[in-house]
């Protein structure tokens, strides 16, 4: 992405309702944007939170979205700053929409959970000399976590169409 591509897309941005886009030297842009339920702020503040989008974007090469906030996610590897910007829009959409839920602060505490446990993870395999049998355990009760994902998902309507 040259330097006129990055201010496009910083103005692109910007109209999309970010309050903070900076951009380094590196060209590493770090994009906020405050999502809220303005119907029921007052009520459930829990249903407000920033969304931190990380971008780095490389001359004539692809680049790597990621969100970092509320809960850390890589979120792929783009070619062009179209697409960073439409999968921005798409994913603050699903969040504009989920933030009206009741469920929203529960599903938001479980995702930070589960980053948690991931950095845990990691920090298992990296500084721990670990069993086979403790790494079966996990791996089973990972496994049936999933399943019940899975089932959940099943039984769950969509509140919408995909975006």
């Amino acid at each position: 992405m040259d330097r006129t591509s990055n201010d496009i897309a910083v103005m692109m941005l910007k109209q999309m309702g970010a309050f903070s886009i900076k951009t380094s030297p590196a060209k590493v842009t770090i994009v906020k944007f405050l999502i809220q339920d303005e119907e029921h702020l007052t009520e459930h503040p829990e249903r407000s939170l920033k969304l931190t989008y990380v971008f780095e974007a490389r001359d004539g090469e692809s680049t790597y979205l990621s969100r970092v906030a509320p809960y850390p996610m890589v979120l792929g590897l783009f070619f062009d700053e179209q697409d960073v910007l439409d999968y921005i829009g798409k994913d603050l959409a699903k969040f504009r929409r989920a933030c009206t839920s009741s469920q929203f602060g529960k599903f938001i505490s479980l995702s930070e959970d589960i980053s948690h446990f991931n950095r845990e993870l990691e920090h298992l395999f990296l500084e721990r000399r670990t069993s086979d049998e403790s790494l079966q355990y996990l791996d089973s009760n990972v496994n049936k976590l999933q399943e019940a994902l899975d089932q959940i998902k099943e039984e769950s309507p969509l509140t919408i169409e995909k975006l």
